[in-house]
Parts: C-alpha cells; sequence; structure tokens
C-alpha cells in the first residue's frame, strides 16, 4: 500500500481522503481496493504498523472497557492536524507564522481561542506531550496524520478510525450497568433522548443500552460562539478538568473539538477510561447531523423518535459546513 494513502471502511466499500479539497471521495470496493494497492483491506499498514480492521478495533475497545486498568482511545482530527503541522514548521524555522486556514478551522471547527502564534504553540506543545500516553488511536485517513502518530505516539494499537463512532463501532451493549459519563455540547439533548432510548432504538434496542448516566457539557466556543466566563481555551480545558476530578464514573465518551484527546487523555491521568468518540458521540442518542442525514447505517436506525440538536452557536453553519445540525 502507497505510504501516506489510507482507506477508511463504511458502508461495504472504501474510500480515500483527497489532500487537494480536503474531503473523502472515490469508493472502492474490497476487490477494487485489492486491484489498487496489491494488498486486502485487512493487511493495510501504515508506515510498517498494520491498522486494524475495524472488526478487530470492535474487540480491541470491548477488551478494554471489560479490564481493569484505565486507557485513552484518542483520533487526530483536521483541525489538530493542521495546528501541529504548523507548529512543527514554526519550531524548526521553516514557517515563520500559523498559516490563516489553520486559525481559522482551529476557532469555528474545533472552538481553540485565541488563535495568537502563542497560544496555538501551547496548544501544539500540550497535545504532543499527552499524545505519549494513548493506549490506541483510531486512523481516519487524513493528511500527515500517519507522522505525527509515529512521532508523538508510543502506541502500536492502531484502530479503523469508525470504532470510535459508537454506532458504528459495535461495543456498546459494554456499557451497560456502568457509570458513562459524556461530554458534548448538547448534553439536554441526550437527556432527553436518553430517557426515551427504547424509541430511538427500536430496531437495534442494544446500541444505547441502560446505565447510569452522567452529563457534563463542553463549552460551546466553536463557529463565532464566545464563552465569556473563560478568557482562554487553557482555561476552560482547566475548568473541565477540575470539574471531571469531582465525577465518579467508569467511563467517558468525549466529543467537544480541540478539547477532545486533551480531555481524553486526562481522563487517564487520573486512572480512569476514556473513547474519543467525537461528533459521532450524539448519534448514540438518535440526535441527527447533515454529516450523517444521508448515511446508509443511519437511514437503517433513523425514525421518528430521532432529533436534531436545538443548542445552536452563532455562526454554526462555519463548523464543518453546520455537520452536527
Amino acid at each position: 500500500m502507497n505510504r501516506g494513502l489510507l482507506f477508511s471502511y463504511r458502508f461495504g466499500c472504501f474510500y480515500c481522503y483527497n489532500e487537494a479539497n480536503m474531503s473523502y471521495q472515490n469508493y472502492l470496493t474490497k476487490e477494487a481496493f485489492k486491484a489498487a494497492f496489491g494488498v486486502k483491506p485487512s493487511k493495510a499498514k501504515m508506515d510498517g504498523e498494520k491498522v486494524l480492521s475495524l472488526g478487530e478495533s470492535s474487540q480491541k475497545v470491548i477488551s478494554f472497557i471489560e479490564g481493569d486498568e484505565p486507557f485513552a482511545f484518542i483520533k487526530l482530527g483536521e483541525a489538530e492536524l493542521a495546528c501541529l503541522s504548523d507548529a512543527e514548521r514554526i519550531k524548526e524555522r521553516r514557517q515563520k507564522t500559523f498559516e490563516e486556514k489553520t486559525r481559522i478551522v482551529m476557532k469555528e471547527t474545533a472552538g481553540y481561542y485565541p488563535t495568537t502564534d502563542k497560544h496555538l504553540l501551547e496548544y501544539a506543545n500540550l497535545y504532543e506531550t499527552r499524545m505519549k500516553n494513548a493506549d490506541g488511536i483510531g486512523i481516519l485517513g487524513l493528511r500527515k496524520e500517519g507522522y505525527f502518530v509515529k512521532t508523538y505516539s508510543k502506541s502500536h494499537l492502531l484502530m479503523n478510525g469508525d470504532v470510535l463512532n459508537p454506532v458504528l463501532g459495535n461495543w456498546t451493549p459494554s456499557l451497560k450497568g456502568r457509570k458513562i459519563l459524556v461530554i458534548y455540547p448538547f448534553i439536554d439533548e441526550i437527556s432527553f433522548q436518553y430517557g426515551r432510548r427504547e424509541k430511538v432504538f427500536q430496531k437495534n434496542p442494544q446500541i444505547l443500552p441502560e446505565f447510569d448516566l452522567k452529563l457534563l457539557a463542553s463549552p460551546i466556543t466553536m463557529g463565532d460562539e464566545t464563552d465569556y466566563r473563560f478568557p482562554s481555551f487553557m482555561r476552560a480545558l482547566e475548568e473541565m478538568e477540575a470539574r471531571i476530578s469531582q465525577i465518579d464514573f467508569d467511563l467517558a465518551l468525549v466529543g467537544c473539538g480541540a478539547y477532545g484527546s486533551l480531555l481524553t487523555l486526562y481522563i487517564k491521568s487520573i486512572g480512569k477510561k476514556a473513547i474519543q468518540t467525537g461528533g459521532s458521540t450524539q448519534l448514540l442518542f438518535g440526535i441527527l447531523g447533515s454529516r450523517w442525514e444521508n448515511a446508509p447505517y443511519i437511514k437503517e436506525l433513523e425514525n421518528e423518535y430521532w432529533i436534531r440538536p436545538a443548542t445552536k452557536p452563532k455562526g454554526f453553519e462555519k463548523v464543518a459546513g453546520g455537520a452536527y445540525w
């Protein structure tokens, strides 16, 4: 398989990431994948390391959930990778300042602020430091993902990125009976939907089993929104960490932009378990967004009890094109 090219498997086919326009395209069947790259999808590697299939990844997640040790499973998003890339070039004196498109995606999509060079470098340095403690990484096939995983992560557990989607990952039945902390912006919607979970997942009730749900709202600072309680992202992060440390839970599902990986890794550091489920966290509770509205696996599950988020930041349409609404 060509270095730097990774394919994600969804809906019975594979698709690649187009670096030119930062989008996924070119769907391939298993047969076309093998013809193009000379290997079966299950043999896919990234810089010499095997990327587990979705089924293998699911079994790993289940074993960690049911185990006794703290862990953190994370993924690197487009905004974080852009920030890490610029930061590295600046530190190596190959670039003077962060690119404007990086500042924009870090604020509008990931919710990071302020986006001065000083603050973005602070984020990149903290990310690099914490990333060393990740137990597994969901591989999405994004630009420079392989480089930063190899450079800053000690983990050799590379998983199909779809496993971090709680609906696709096939591990949520293992949540049954546990104390589950969900960190996400839409906590009112999640609470409402969980209260009628039997109706939300009529065809597959095992997707959302009964557990002790605990909720923590993440600051809404993406788009054009500002949270005036906190002068900076780092101050908001400190407050979130302090609140998490006071909550009794077994496992956290974390989906909150630039906070996501950092909080997931913090949770492991205090002896807990955490999975960075990202934006797909809302799917576990039957909360639809435009990103998934035409996805076949959602079409099979969606019914009249699925909702759209009522919580909307200013400029929500700038957040990945309004993908979560």
